[in-house]
């Protein structure tokens, strides 16, 4: 009987609220968001992205140190690749705790098998899209790297990287992903370590961009 068939979705429920909300919140106040805050989400962001993009947990600090060699898995251990496709404010969440991060909404991610590098098929928010999807050219999990980048840019100051460029310049969204054009406002509240990192995820050629590997 059709009307016996129910469909149950078992989810965990974060009851911290979400990035944007946070966002909203530090604007209204004209306030900026705490340093401490900032590297606190994207840490656990990477530890997430790690596990999505090679499949396994990350080691423990104390065999890293005692390991000599790099943190990323070889290709033959990753068993499959999960891209998100979908990283920007509302899709990451906080526990009631308001310190444990989640990376969530995974209903665009795409998988990859160990065999397969790139992909084409896209979809997702323009103001967090990377170039190569824009120029619909093929794509690996660095693009997931770019929308850190700009959703590290968003919780510094408020605002896409490029929503701000169009407001600056003018010029189309497309553009300006595609030639990177992108500016940091004058600031003492960030380090220039933090601002680094930023542009070294919003690389526009993915060769250039770290890994989640890299970046831990």
């Amino acid at each position: 009987n059709q009307k016996d068939k129910l469909l149950y979705m078992y989810m965990e429920y974060c009851d911290g609220g979400d990035l944007s909300d946070v966002i909203k919140q530090f604007k209204e106040n004209n306030q900026r968001i705490p340093e401490t805050l900032i590297w606190q989400v994207f840490t656990q962001l990477l530890l997430a992205l790690y596990r999505c993009h090679n499949g396994v947990d990350i080691q423990p600090v104390t065999q890293i140190f005692q390991n000599t060699q790099e943190i990323q898995p070889s290709r033959e251990n990753v068993q499959q690749t999960v891209i998100h496709r979908d990283i920007k404010p509302e899709n990451v969440f906080f526990m009631s705790n308001k310190y444990t991060v989640k990376l969530g909404d995974f209903g665009l991610a795409k998988c990859l098998s160990s065999h397969t590098q790139f992909t084409q098929t896209y979809v997702g928010t323009p103001y967090y899209m990377p170039p190569e999807l824009i120029k619909e050219q093929a794509y690996n999990p660095v693009c997931d790297i770019w929308s850190l980048g700009c959703l590290l840019y968003s919780l510094m100051f408020g605002i896409s990287p490029f929503d701000r460029e169009e407001q600056i310049n003018g010029l189309p969204l497309r553009h300006n992903i595609c030639k990177g054009i992108f500016s940091i406002p004058d600031s003492k509240t960030y380090s220039q370590k933090l601002i680094a990192i930023i542009k070294s995820c919003l690389q526009v050629d993915s060769i250039m961009r770290p890994t989640a590997s890299e970046l831990l």
